[in-house]
């Protein structure tokens, strides 16, 4: 099985965290063959996502607001737990973890290299 990339990405104003979706969207994934459908991403959303467009067929999860590294860890474990098990066609190659605030991006990658939201997620390549 396929590792789970993940991309982390903060952005408070509804502008930003567009741009932000859109900016990955329009990245490649390997092996992203069925780009048209989307299934091969994921988007895990912390806090408001009022206004935010996304395709209809990308998989979408909204955490509740607040810090997903610490108070709101069991969210964002199970979130990324069901993306990275989903058995069918449908499992995402391709996450992108988008937070309403950048101060635990630093925290959030520790944890992936870690090894802490699982074996298979992996950090996308990338700055």
């Amino acid at each position: 099985m396929s590792p789970l990339l993940v991309t982390l990405a903060a952005a408070a104003g509804s502008r930003e965290r567009q741009q932000a979706v859109d900016d990955w969207l329009a990245g490649p994934v390997e092996g992203d063959a069925v780009r048209p459908e989307l299934r091969q991403r994921a988007l895990i959303v912390e806090g408001p996502s009022l206004g935010l467009r996304v395709p209809d067929a990308l998989a979408v999860t909204r955490l509740p607001a607040g810090c997903v590294c610490c108070a709101g860890q069991v969210p964002l474990r199970v979130a990324v737990a069901r993306a990275a098990r989903a058995l069918d066609r449908r499992r995402p190659r391709s996450l992108l973890l988008l937070l309403a605030q950048g101060g635990h991006l630093a925290r959030l990658r520790a944890q992936i290299e870690r090894g802490e939201l699982g074996a298979g997620v992996l950090l996308a390549p990338g700055p």
